[in-house]
Parts: structure tokens; C-alpha cells; sequence
């Protein structure tokens, strides 16, 4: 059901579609902002040891009592009114204060010297010896009605409380007692009616009712998550029409490189290839550390599969990775012959006719980009191997929109440098899926040193010198401008800070956000890759794909506002050439414990188990509560439901149940299938 049918203006939707609410159920089951429990009222008075237990921890309070005051004045333009309600048991006196909610004034007056139901966060004064409550929640003479628990919503500018409460209302009669979970699923699990539990979400009767509901809430989405994994990985060894049967080039290619495959890269790339040329289906994760060499993985098997008359799709997460692996792909295939398209959002509208019109003719065999990829505008000729380079940005669910697209039994590929442990992989890319590790890094790479330093003039002196033997450096802050933080690093700050001290040397600094213009983006890496520009100040926008060899200092500014993963990351831009790099993490805050975790270690998949002992899965798998990674989330949260449920998947599967449920549950909440695209 759209939001539109439950009495919203168009406002009010649009105020929801940023909130990334499309449908009346997820209207309905988006929580309140908090509940208060008014269900009991409290006798005002000092001796009542329960009432100051719950003033003292700030829980909110219900009294009932006579409205004998009240007075509205105004300063500066603003409304504030007054109120005093007399304890009907104690005859106490309770002081409220209402600030800015003039429209409330006419309502309260017209219950003066009524008996009232009041509730709110009291406060009490032992210098004054009275109560007092500066939050106003509930004043209403309904009292009966309303000892309860009331849900809290947030009050968004262009969709009052009382407007949204009233939709929620309409949402609730107007959603039948129809769901889309089986009879004897919801009997089984003891889970409640959806109806049941999105009433219970607004109206409960008890907090374990609003529990009952949550749990239903779970299960849905870990039900989804393990129907469409199902569905996406298929099972082991199914056969595929998409065959090889050679690889000259292939083998050729490694022949030409400058340097010497490791064993893991090796051993991913042969038993990849020897699926195909057995004509079975592959299904695989490569994750690995920053730096082990995941990239000529890929362009291997893109090769491989170019050789073999057809077409390879990279699909990158930024424009800048995109762009990053079009460059490398180029370079490295060119004299093969084969035709490699770049197709991201920021292409020319004339250029991405031409670009569509040759991949549907089969002109392109590569084909790297964004999710523009899989547009619907965009049909391949002849697609036999999908690369998803996910790096967490979206999920498992994108495969699926390639999947659609390729030949039969195309091969599927996600490329993961956010190491992890086996356990947490299988659980986020399904049991069928063959995970390939590799820790190896390249023979000619040393450790990186990182170190806690706050010294401004050092760092200035020790990136002179870098620079000064012909290296360049990177410069990361956590935020573009300053949001009244003072202790933030700023990329506008940094960037003039750094241009004071070394313009006078002659060395160029320029700056990469988020908000760089899409056009500029490649521009900007272009000339510093090729040592135009030494310095590059930026967001987390390098995270991934930047590949810089020359590159051998990374500053990262306010590290302690980073996460260990997210530090990780960074660090791996530098020491991916034969030089000596540094990470030098700039900080005030350096008994930070994750910053000397990172001084101490630089294997990835160590920081990573630290990180889960530290910050549990969010920061490893970069959550961002939307699509996969809120799933994943959740079924780490409760592992015994998730296996349950993945015990049931088979049964549901064997029709069409299962395959109902996932239409019916991505029509009724299109949020979470679009956080996944």
C-alpha cells in the first residue's frame, strides 16, 4: 500500500522518501523515537521513593491532578506557558513550563480546574522543595484512556506529531488481517499478525508486547535475507553453459607482468579457471587484505573469459574506483585487442547511447562502472562473468540485477578487502559460495609503519622530506568543512594549511570529497597518479581502488574519529610500491586502544578479529542500517533464529511459498530491497 493512501500530503510523502519510508508498512513499522510508560500514575510527594527513583534517572512520570493555572506570556517573539496541576492525593504542586507550542494554549485553558492526566520528565528542586517539569508529553482530562504507554515520535518540520500519529492511525484500519507469512509459519514460531504487530508498535499494551513485535519484525528480515541467498547462490557444482576452452592469453598475461603472481593468487586464478573449463558454475568471494593483489584476480578472469568470446561486467562502488580499474584494465589488456567501456552517472548522455549500443552489439568484452551498469537500458551481447568489487557498499543483492542479465549459469564473482572471518562470510554471501583468502601480499612490498603523532611541524618536515626524494603523500580528515566541532580536521582547513607551508617548495596540493564534481573526480587522480599533484587532501572517497604506487606517507587527521576497519583501509593506500610508506595517525586522543592496535598490527584479518572484539560486527562490515549489512547485522544479533530459518528455507523453497514471500515482502517494503541496490 503506497503512503499516499493513508491521508499524507505530498510534503509529508516526500519527507518520508528521505527517510527512505515508500509503503504504508514501512510507515507502520518504522518505530517510535521512544515510548514513556504512563500505564501508573505516581502520588507527588518525596516519600513516594519509586517517584524520585524515576525523576533521579530522568524516566518519565504520570500524575494526576486538578489544572489550576494557566498563563501564557511571550518573549522575544516565542510563547511560553505555564501550567500548575495540584496532586489529587498529596495536593502537591507541580510547575510546568511549555516553551514555543502556542497552539496548545486554547487546549489547556479550556481544562483548567478539570482533573487531569499529566506526564512527563519531572525534576525537583531541594532549594525550593518543589516539583517541577520543563517536558510536557501528555496533558489530557481522557485519563483513563490514556494510562498506558504512549509511543514518542520525532517532530519533523513538515510533519507534526499529532499529523503523524493520525496517519498511523488511518495506516492501521486500513491494512486488512491478511499476511503474507503462512499460517503455520507464524504458529511455529509464535510470531505475531503483522497487523497485531504494527498496532503493537504504536498501541502496546505492555513492553513485551512492543519486544513481540520487534521480533516479528527480525524474523521477516532474516527470512528475506535467507531466501534470496538462496536464491542467488544457487547450488555447488550446477552446471553452466558459459565454458572456456583455452587461455593463451590468459597465461600470457602473467608472463608480462612485472612481477611475480603469490601462490594464493595463483591457486584463486587456477581453480576458478579449472571450474569453468568443467563447465560448473562459479560462485565465489575473494577477500583479501588491501594490497594482496585482488585487481589482477579479476583482470585475469576477465581475460579468461574475453579469449572465450564473451563479456566480463566489473561493477565498482564510486566512480573513482570505477575509473581506477578502467585505467589498470586498459593498460594492462590493451595489446589483446579487446574494447573496454567505462560506464558511470557522470558519462555524457551522447556517450552512454554509443557505450549501450556497443555492449548490446558486443563490441565491448570489458565493461566497468558503477551500478549504472545494471540500468535497465543496459543488455549485454553475450555476458558470462559478473564482478562485484563490494567493498560493503552494496550488497549481496546486486549480483542478482547482473544475474538477471548474463547468459545461464553465469559466473559470479564479489571481491571483498574488508577481511573477515569464514563464519561471518558464509553467513553474509550464503553457504553456497566458494571463499577464496588471500593473505599473501607481493614479494616487493614492505609493512607499513604507522605511528600516533601531533605534531604539525613534524608531520610538515617529514612529508618535505618524502616529497623531496620524489614521493607523494595523502592528507585524510573525517569531515569536508566544520560543523561547530572545533576538534574536527576539515578538508577546506587542511588543505589551506598545507598549501601555506609547501606552495613556497613548489609542490601542488589538491583536494577529493564527496562533493568533488563528477567530472573533475578523474582529473583530480589523473594528475595525481601521474606526480602532477603531490599532495592529495580528501574524505574517505580514497578508501578504496586508489592505487598510487609512488605514494608513501597517508596523514590521517582526527583518527580517532575512524573506525579500526576504516583506518585499515586508509593505511592501505600507501606501501603499494618498493619504498618504505608511513601511516602516521594524527590525534589528540592517543590512548585511543584501536590507534596502538593499529601501530602494533598490519595484517587484516587480525584487525579485524580485534575489531569484533572491540566495536562487534558494525564497524567490520561498515553498517550503515540499510539493505545487507543491517541483515547481517541482525543475524548476528540472534544467530539462533537465523538458523532456524535457514532450516525452513529448503521446505520453502520446494514451491513457490518462498518466491511469494520475497515478492510479497518487497512490495511491501521496497526501502530495504533499494538499500541492497
Amino acid at each position: 500500500m503506497l503512503v499516499k493512501e493513508i491521508g499524507i500530503t505530498d510534503v509529508q510523502a516526500e519527507e518520508l522518501k528521505k527517510r527512505h519510508i515508500y509503503s504504508a508498512e514501512e510507515f507502520l513499522r518504522k518505530e517510535p523515537l521512544k515510548y514513556y510508560d504512563f500505564s501508573e500514575a505516581e502520588a507527588l510527594s518525596t516519600n513516594n521513593k519509586r517517584l524520585m527513583e524515576k525523576i533521579e534517572n530522568k524516566i518519565p512520570v504520570a500524575m494526576i491532578g486538578t489544572l489550576t493555572y494557566v498563563q501564557v506570556k511571550f518573549k522575544n517573539k516565542r510563547s511560553i506557558i505555564k501550567l500548575r496541576i495540584q496532586d489529587r492525593v498529596t495536593n502537591n504542586i507541580l510547575f510546568a513550563v511549555q516553551m514555543g507550542n502556542y497552539d496548545a494554549y486554547e487546549e489547556y485553558k479550556s481544562m483548567k480546574d478539570s482533573l487531569v492526566l499529566f506526564g512527563g520528565v519531572f525534576t525537583y528542586s531541594t532549594e525550593y522543595a518543589c516539583f517541577s517539569c520543563m517536558d510536557i508529553q501528555l496533558l489530557t482530562k481522557d485519563i483513563d484512556e490514556n494510562l498506558k504507554i504512549h509511543a514518542i515520535y520525532g517532530d519533523w518540520k513538515r510533519f507534526p506529531n499529532r499529523e503523524y500519529k493520525n496517519a498511523v492511525s488511518i495506516g492501521l484500519n486500513h491494512i486488512g488481517r491478511y499476511d503474507y507469512l503462512p499460517e503455520w509459519l507464524l504458529s511455529k514460531y509464535k510470531l505475531m499478525n503483522f497487523k497485531d504487530s504494527a498496532r503493537a508498535i504504536h498501541y502496546p499494551s505492555s513492553f513485551s508486547e512492543i519486544e513481540n513485535a520487534k521480533k516479528r519484525a527480525v524474523f521477516d528480515n532474516l527470512l528475506y535475507l535467507a531466501l534470496k541467498l538462496d536464491r542467488i547462490s544457487g547450488d555447488k557444482n550446477e552446471e553452466s553453459s558459459v565454458c572456456i576452452f583455452q587461455s593463451i592469453y590468459t597465461d600470457l598475461l602473467e608472463s608480462k607482468l612485472p612481477y611475480n603472481l603469490t601462490t594464493e593468487q595463483r591457486n584463486c586464478i587456477n581453480e576458478i579457471k579449472d571450474k569453468m573449463i568443467d563447465g560448473i558454475q562459479v560462485n565465489a568471494l575473494i577477500e583479501g587484505d588491501v594490497g594482496c593483489g585482488k585487481s589482477i584476480i579479476m583482470f585475469h578472469l576477465m581475460l579468461l573469459m574475453a579469449e572465450n568470446g564473451y563479456q566480463s561486467a566489473l561493477m565498482a562502488p564510486t566512480s573513482a574506483l570505477a575509473i581506477q580499474h578502467y585505467n589498470d584494465l586498459v593498460k594492462l589488456v590493451s595489446e589483446f585487442g579487446y574494447k573496454t567501456a567505462l560506464l558511470t552517472a557522470d558519462i555524457t548522455p551522447k556517450q552512454r547511447g554509443v557505450i549501450i549500443e556497443g555492449i548490446k552489439n558486443g563490441d565491448y568484452s570489458f565493461i566497468v562502472g558503477t551500478n549504472s551498469i545494471i540500468s535497465d537500458e543496459v543488455e549485454f551481447k553475450k555476458l558470462g562473468l559478473s564482478i562485484v568489487d563490494e567493498e560493503h557498499k552494496f550488497g549481496v543483492f546486486q549480483r542478482n540485477a547482473l544475474f538477471e542479465k548474463g547468459e545461464k549459469g553465469l559466473h559470479q564473482i564479489t571481491v571483498s578487502a574488508t577481511p573477515m572471518p569464514r563464519s561471518l562470510a558464509s553467513a553474509m554471501y550464503g553457504n553456497n559460495t566458494d571463499i577464496y583468502t588471500i593473505k599473501e601480499k607481493p614479494a616487493e612490498r614492505k609493512p607499513v609503519r604507522t605511528q600516533i603523532y601531533n605534531n604539525q611541524n613534524g608531520i610538515f618536515m617529514f612529508i618535505k622530506q618524502q616529497l623531496d626524494m620524489g614521493h607523494q603523500a595523502y592528507v585524510v580528515c573525517p569531515a569536508i568543512t566544520s560543523s561547530g566541532k572545533t576538534d574536527i580536521a576539515t578538508v577546506n582547513e587542511t588543505i589551506e594549511m598545507y598549501k601555506e607551508y609547501f606552495t613556497p617548495y613548489g609542490y601542488n596540493i589538491e583536494a577529493l570529497t564527496g562533493k568533488t564534481k563528477k567530472a573533475e573526480v578523474g582529473e583530480i587522480l589523473s594528475r595525481f597518479k601521474n606526480n602532477e599533484t603531490q599532495i592529495l587532501v580528501s574524505t574517505t572517497v580514497i578508501e578504496v581502488g586508489v592505487n598510487v604506487p609512488n605514494a608513501t606517507v597517508i596523514v590521517l587527521s582526527s583518527a580517532e574519529r575512524f573506525g579500526l576497519s576504516t583506518l585499515h583501509q586508509l593505511r592501505g593506500r600507501v606501501g603499494r610500491g618498493d619504498a618504505q610508506s608511513y601511516c602516521i595517525l594524527q590525534t589528540k586522543a592517543p590512548d585511543t586502544e584501536r590507534l596502538k592496535v593499529l601501530c602494533e598490527c598490519n595484517d587484516g584479518f587480525e584487525l579485524a578479529m580485534k575489531d569484533l572484539e572491540l566495536r562487534g560486527c558494525g564497524d567490520l562490515i561498515g553498517i550503515k542500517q540499510t539493505g545487507n549489512e543491517k541483515s547481517v547485522a541482525l543475524m548476528l544479533e540472534y544467530p539462533n533464529m537465523y538458523k532456524k530459518i535457514t532450516e525452513i528455507v529448503k521446505d520453502l523453497t520446494s514451491d513457490n511459498t518462498g518466491n511469494d514471500i520475497i515478492v510479497a515482502y518487497e512490495t511491501r517494503f521496497p526501502s530495504e530491497v533499494i538499500g541492497r541496490m
